[in-house]
């Protein structure tokens, strides 16, 4: 079967629900935060091993964003989806329930297995569902999934650990993924086409077009902007901001709200200015918030942490808007499915190092600050590699 291509406005029932079952495939990974020191505590971790689980999770997610591509040759883009939230669930029970830090590490394996999975078969899936002209509103209402985790994760956290355990909340967000992913399955009709399987040539070649390799750069910048910083802003905000545990807490936690009203308000901005000019104004401005978070205190600090996820939170739709550009040659999910483990890797790997190594050297915020000029000169001087077809 082939999926038939419709407007935006007919596929947002099941674009809604694509996004659900990327809320919760992000929530598998972004739920260890908030229940971290239970974990650490239960199983007599100190803070270096206990932040290599975030590393185990992430050797799984890029081992798994890689072989996505041979997994959904064999068996379209609707059953890797689903076979996602199948090892989810199987990923966070096995956690609820582990008993040994071996079974919980296995886990965590399982967990980036199954989260891997996803991206590359959800975006082919996307853009084989919604007509050319309508896909930027697509990746943005998308791109609340992955907001929406970040934002209900830690209310979630709280909300087990008041009344029951670690364990549940695991528990319960894996059910939550596989009843949703079969939902997905069983009611949306999209997603039947196969993936191609990448190969050493086909990298070879992307390897070698400036747009690919500026494409990573431009999407771990603005996914570092997102996931990096926010593996760091509750504790620079306590230890450097001087705000209480409690209240950096819950600023934290409403701050993530401002990504999704960002996306439904100004998601379009894209289809009026042109994805060149809008990528150069994302980047600019969250560059220049980041930097103000490293800079400022009181008040102001608490403005830019809200702003700068918010505008940070647009440059991953826009950038996503150009990948069929890039190589006509090459399938998107192949594209995706090499592109996005190097994006990934900047941000969740060396953007968080980075600031943590600033955090050791001299400040978070002097972290904050070197990244946010990085992301300002990115976003002045490579944006002009942007396939002009896109622009």
């Amino acid at each position: 079967m082939v999926t038939q291509q419709r407007a935006f406005k007919e596929a947002i029932p099941a674009v809604l629900l694509v996004t659900i079952v990327v809320m919760f495939s992000n929530m598998s990974r972004t739920i260890m935060a908030p229940l971290l020191y239970k974990i650490s505590e239960e199983y007599q971790l100190s803070p270096g091993p206990a932040s290599r689980l975030y590393l185990i999770i992430s050797i799984g997610f890029s081992i798994s964003l890689l072989t996505s591509g041979y997994v959904s040759s064999k068996i379209s883009h609707r059953s890797t989806i689903f076979l996602s939230s199948i090892v989810l669930f199987c990923a966070l029970v096995l956690i609820g329930f582990s008993t040994h830090l071996i079974i919980l590490q296995v886990g965590m394996v399982l967990v980036g297995i199954g989260a891997g999975l996803y991206p590359a078969s959800g975006l082919s899936l996307l853009h084989g569902l919604i007509h050319s002209w309508d896909r930027q509103k697509a990746y943005s209402l998308h791109e609340i999934g992955p907001h929406s985790a970040m934002l209900l994760a830690p209310l979630v956290a709280n909300v087990f650990l008041t009344f029951s355990t670690w364990r549940i909340a695991y528990v319960v967000v894996g059910v939550s993924a596989l009843v949703f992913g079969m939902l997905f399955y069983f009611r949306i009709d999209a997603g039947y086409e196969r993936g191609h399987p990448p190969t050493m040539t086909t990298l070879m070649q992307l390897l070698k077009n400036p747009s690919f390799l500026l494409m990573i750069l431009l999407i771990g910048l603005g996914l570092g902007s997102m996931q990096g910083v926010y593996t760091l802003m509750p504790l620079f905000l306590v230890v450097e901001g001087g705000l209480p545990p409690t209240y950096a807490n819950t600023l934290f936690g409403l701050s993530r709200a401002a990504p999704l009203i960002s996306l439904l308000t100004l998601g379009w901005i894209p289809d009026r200015i042109g994805v060149r000019r809008s990528i150069r104004l994302f980047l600019l401005m969250t560059g220049t918030c980041t930097i103000m978070i490293g800079l400022l205190k009181g008040p102001l600090l608490i403005l830019f942490v809200f702003l700068q996820p918010a505008i940070g939170a647009l440059i991953v739709p826009a950038a996503l808007g150009v990948i069929q550009d890039i190589n006509r040659d090459t399938s998107v999910s192949v594209t995706f499915s090499f592109m996005l483990p190097i994006s990934t890797f900047i941000a969740t790997g060396i953007v968080p190092s980075f600031l943590g190594f600033m955090g050791d050297f001299r400040s978070i915020g002097a972290g904050f600050l070197v990244f946010g000029i990085v992301m300002m000169v990115v976003g002045l001087a490579a944006v002009y590699g942007i396939p002009r077809k896109s622009a």
